[in-house]
């Protein structure tokens, strides 16, 4: 490793709000595509299940709320 290389001190972002402040330009327009897209994907490739996984009996409310409000 190179001895006279310096580390950029970069504060870590904290919330959403604070990455799209950081980055503006990389949110700009998300979900507006133009036109229309598409994806072709290989028939013989077999879809990937994921097993379902347990919520911490402490989460389940909050989880619960989030997702009766949207």
């Amino acid at each position: 490793m190179n001895a006279n290389r310096t580390c950029e001190q970069v504060t870590p972002i904290k919330d959403k709000d604070e990455l799209v402040k950081r980055y503006p330009d990389c949110f700009d327009g998300v979900g507006r595509f133009q036109g229309q897209y598409h994806i072709t994907v290989d028939p013989s490739v077999p879809p990937v299940v994921h097993t379902q996984r347990r919520v911490p009996l402490s989460l389940r409310s909050d989880i619960k709320e989030e997702l009766n409000d949207n």
